[in-house]
């Protein structure tokens, strides 16, 4: 509750999200969604609920679509289009750190984030990939967002050029 501070609800989802963040968004109608892993290498999924105006949970269910990604993919944004037909995703790349036989961390190759576009009707997917490029060594999607009228979605992504670090890398926008 805004007014008194009180918990009303909780949205009953199967587990923490061992992949990566728990995330939620919802449509202009009050249908929220969120994503999280049942259970550990079974990968996330998307599930719905309403709240009532008492701020109580309501309709809970998992949507029909499967797992989002493999064990190896975590969705880190999340973003469902205002009448709730579609979700987009950004997918990023997760991994238990390995060592090397001097016991230092293993560099990794990196993998960009992609992004993950489902029609919840028909549960046909898309995927967006960033362009390959000799300059870019890495790209993750920090946000999405659709526009009012269904039809665009925009991207903040960070990219970062081949031997930088995080703090050198560039942010922006993209529709």
């Amino acid at each position: 509750s805004t007014a008194t501070g009180a918990v009303t609800g909780t949205v009953p989802v199967p587990a923490s999200n061992a992949l990566g963040y728990d995330l939620v968004a919802a449509d202009r109608n009050g249908t929220y969604f969120v994503v999280a892993a049942p259970a550990l290498n079974q990968g996330e999924r998307l599930y719905k609920f309403r709240l009532t105006r008492a701020g109580r949970v309501t309709g809970f269910a998992a949507v029909p679509v499967g797992a989002l990604a493999s064990t190896t993919r975590a969705a880190d944004a999340l973003a469902v289009s205002p009448d709730g037909s579609r979700i987009a995703l950004g997918m990023g790349f997760v991994a238990a750190p390995m060592l090397c036989g001097n016991g230092h961390l293993c560099p990794r190759q990196p993998r960009p984030d992609y992004v993950l576009a489902i029609n919840l009707a028909t549960g046909h997917r898309t995927v967006w990939h960033w362009a390959r490029s000799p300059v870019v060594h890495s790209f993750a999607v920090e946000s999405l967002s659709w526009t009012s009228d269904d039809r665009t979605l925009a991207l903040m992504g960070q990219w970062c050029p081949s031997g930088r670090t995080n703090q050198t890398c560039a942010r922006g926008y993209h529709l």
